[in-house]
């Protein structure tokens, strides 16, 4: 058997000595992590497991096409180490002679398909400090699942100290994972012209300069759109757990997606406080699946009725969801959903979204458009008046403080957001600041008067429309 030989940085090399479960290395720019577990991946790839093929995933959390990938640095590195003769390279694979095949994921989309992925041996997450405590939760069952030695890895630059691959890899690390902190001064090729790069970003962006080469937690909170707002919340111990009130009515505020996520925000009013009770978000789901959110129950598919194009007849509720069977306890009131929630879908018959939540019992309000300027606005004015519930919003926070502002090429930031993983949780708290004071006002206006409260003409003459006399009870 050829003996193959690698050249990556030595502190690197540490963390593939013995056996472990997780290997991890973080830090900034120029340490040559992605490179490195590049060409160790490859090495993985030429070895069989107990003359069986497997595979290797290489994920991350958002990836729109094969460019957002690994897979053209695997490819390189191939070529590099003169084993091009051993791997056939296809658009969206590389696979060994062996068997052994690279297959490259994102996780945020395309979780249901990874779930049913079989004979995964080796995991790679890069740009991990992106992904979700979701997607972790989904992933690690099931690439952990078939060989007795599976694996994950991660390469990443770290922002939050909360940030779930931090917490996996760093906070809770146990004897069998295996994590180092590795910069561009650990990395003796580390090359000059970039360290010219670096030098000039010490001199211009000191504030930039520790969490982007230096591996530092990003402590700039000049890009993020909502990042000091959410600090002022979280400095004033607006962010805690069980806020959820009984007798005050819940609302919900929805951006939707299908490729993209679809994220909702429970929330309730009481008087000028805006509490943030719940947060969801998910992606490639029907209607059904966010209206059994809502209830906290399932809605079994051989329970409903279907009709023409699709449309649902009559359903039933099932169970209670885990995880989500605190819901079946709310008491709605209005549910607010975007201008575009409104479009007719040929795709579903020509139904709306807002067509097809109402069959499934979910009655919606539908926001009109307004400028980003004024959505922003508005939503930094209602963090201030804002509490969130630390364990269920913990996603939705998250998304509220790393929402940023695309970044210019002279080191400046534009007036445009970044459309990432983090816009819909953000888009969604948008429609939320939009709609409180009308949610607010129709929950006053939902609450029984007393006799001292009420007019002659409401205690005799009391509008009781249409409704029978056992309905009006």
């Amino acid at each position: 058997m050829t003996t193959l030989k690698v050249q990556i940085p030595e502190k690197l090399g540490q963390i593939f000595q013995g056996d472990a479960d997780y290997r991890g290395a973080y830090g900034g720019r120029g340490a040559a992590k992605t490179i490195g577990f590049a060409k160790m991946s490859v090495l993985e790839t030429t070895q069989l497991c107990n003359g069986k093929p497997w595979k290797f995933l290489c994920g991350r959390e958002l990836q729109k096409s094969l460019k957002d990938s690994v897979h053209s640095v695997i490819v390189s590195q191939i070529e590099e180490m003169g084993l091009s003769d051993q791997f056939e390279v296809g658009r969206e694979f590389i696979r060994h002679k062996n068997g052994n095949e690279f297959l490259f994921y994102g996780l945020r989309t395309n979780i249901a398909e990874i779930k049913s992925l079989h004979n995964v041996r080796r995991t790679w997450l890069e740009e991990a400090q992106k992904v979700s405590q979701t997607s972790l939760d989904y992933l690690i069952p099931t690439v952990m699942r078939d060989f007795p030695d599976c694996e994950i890895w991660a390469s990443w630059n770290p922002e939050e100290e909360d940030d779930p691959i931090q917490e996996l890899f760093v906070n809770q690390a146990d004897e069998r994972t295996k994590c180092v902190k590795i910069n561009w001064y650990d990395n003796p090729w580390f090359p000059e012209g970039l360290n010219k790069v670096r030098l000039k970003a010490l001199k211009n962006t000191p504030e930039k300069y520790g969490w982007i080469w230096e591996g530092n937690f990003n402590v700039n909170n000049e890009a993020a759109v909502y990042g000091k707002w959410i600090e002022k919340a979280r400095v004033a111990e607006r962010i805690r757990q069980d806020l959820y009130d009984p007798s005050l009515p819940v609302f919900t505020a929805w951006d939707l997606g299908y490729s993209d996520d679809t994220a909702i925000w429970w929330f309730q009013v009481a008087g000028n406080e805006v509490r943030l009770i719940d947060f969801y978000e998910n992606n490639r789901q029907d209607m059904r699946h966010y209206a059994e959110q809502i209830y906290g129950r399932e809605i079994p598919e051989e329970d409903c009725e279907f009709g023409a194009n699709g449309k649902v007849l009559s359903f039933k509720l099932g169970k209670p969801i885990d995880g989500a069977e605190h819901r079946v306890e709310y008491n709605y009131s209005d549910n607010y959903v975007p201008h575009d929630a409104a479009n007719k879908l040929l795709q579903a018959g020509g139904r709306s979204v807002v067509d097809q939540l109402h069959e499934f019992g979910v009655k919606s309000r539908v926001v009109a458009a307004t400028s980003q300027q004024n959505q922003i606005s508005a939503a930094r004015a209602t963090i201030d008046l804002s509490w969130f519930d630390a364990d269920r919003c913990k996603q939705g926070i998250r998304c509220l403080k790393k929402y940023a502002f695309a970044e210019k090429d002279d080191g400046g930031y534009s007036q445009t957001p970044v459309h990432d993983v983090y816009s819909h949780g953000a888009d969604a708290y948008e429609i939320v600041a939009q709609v409180w004071k009308t949610a607010k006002n129709a929950a006053e206006n939902e609450k029984p008067k007393f006799l001292t409260d009420m007019t002659i003409d409401e205690i005799f003459w009391a509008d009781t429309g249409n409704k029978s006399s056992i309905e009006r009870i």
